[in-house]
């Protein structure tokens, strides 16, 4: 995740298979390894650089350009960590679904301008725990959702949200949308689901309040309203989506690998390199760039890369190809015209 040219966040694996990991800071020069309190960080999210969030196996975690905070509340085994500024931060894992944001309590010392969007109601009472010194105390109370027709939400793994406050999160069992005010439900296992389970991270795509796309055991599945449409081609094993307005892709692995909407038309890309692919990143419609390994390991109910990395960009007329041969790429992200940022297993950024 990046703010800017010199401030990008990476999560990386130093070995190939190793259960660690270590959170990097590239400063426009070089990469750094951030000192964190946390042996296996898995998700960072910053509104600043200094308002950098990070979800990991021991907790969450806030960066305000000097120290770390410990946000004493959200449990541990958490997994995602996304907003769309520094009131409207979402913290997501097995154990449950957590909102916060960067407003101090009032005898921290400090103020900020920014108002407190509206957050979802609070199932209990959170307290921030620095970890180095003293800090403002930052705030992230856990939630449970309200979901018409189907069971309070209060855990996801997967979370995505649109620069508007609309956030998509997925329990691996359903998808909700909440948008500042109430949650509707948007798909369930047994409807639309397949009747498996979501076990991706890039597996939402919002578009627009009550628009959207999702790749699920059973798909890829567009969504308009109260509408579900699934695509027209089928995809073997969807492991992510990414779309821009009108701009969709979808990718996985298998003979055919990814699937992208274009002008209003479903097809495959041809020449598109034999790979598993788990990240898709759509910046426009000539501008979407899809990242993997070479090949794919399986615990039988997941699947992910390993061995080279490859990344692939999508210029509007032909794709590109660039090898990463310390280890396969587990994510990207689309930071300007023809320009991503991609990192993976063994240190590979």
């Amino acid at each position: 995740w990046g703010t800017g040219p010199e401030d990008v966040w990476a999560i990386v694996t130093l070995r190939e298979g190793d259960f660690g990991s270590t959170l990097l800071h590239w400063n426009g020069q070089a990469w750094r390894r951030m000192s964190l309190p946390s042996h296996q960080p898995r998700d960072v999210w910053a509104a600043a650089p200094n308002d950098v969030w990070v979800a990991a196996q021991e907790g969450a975690f806030h960066h305000d350009g000097n120290r770390w905070v410990r946000v004493r509340g959200p449990g541990e085994d958490l997994g995602v960590v996304t907003g769309t500024g520094p009131d409207d931060v979402w913290i997501g894992g097995r154990t449950g679904l957590w909102h916060g944001s960067a407003r101090p309590s009032p005898d921290s010392g400090s103020t900020f301008s920014t108002p407190l969007r509206t957050a979802p109601t609070a199932r209990g009472p959170s307290e921030p725990w620095a970890v180095i010194g003293t800090d403002p105390k930052f705030r992230a109370e856990p939630v449970a959702l309200t979901v018409p027709g189907s069971a309070p939400m209060s855990a996801a793994i997967g979370v995505a949200c649109l620069p508007d406050g609309t956030t998509w999160l997925h329990d691996r069992t359903r998808i909700v949308e909440y948008d500042g005010r109430r949650a509707r439900l948007v798909a369930q296992r047994d409807a639309w689901l397949g009747g498996g389970e979501l076990l991706c991270h890039g597996c939402l795509a919002p578009t627009a309040p009550g628009r959207g796309w999702f790749v699920s055991p059973s798909g890829i599945h567009g969504v308009d309203g109260g509408t579900i449409t699934p695509a027209p081609h089928e995809l073997a094993r969807p492991q992510a989506i990414g779309a821009r307005g009108a701009t969709v892709w979808a990718a996985g692995s298998g003979d055919d690998r990814a699937l992208m909407l274009e002008k209003g038309t479903w097809r495959f890309p041809a020449d598109l390199p034999e790979a598993h692919y788990v990240a898709v990143a759509v910046g426009g419609p000539g501008d979407v760039w899809l990242a993997g390994g070479r090949r794919a390991i399986s615990d039988g109910l997941r699947t992910w890369p390993t061995g080279e990395g490859i990344l692939v960009h999508y210029d509007g007329r032909r794709l590109h190809h660039y090898r990463a041969p310390g280890g396969a790429l587990l994510a990207v992200a689309s930071v300007g015209p023809a320009e991503a940022w991609a990192v993976g297993a063994a240190g590979t950024a």
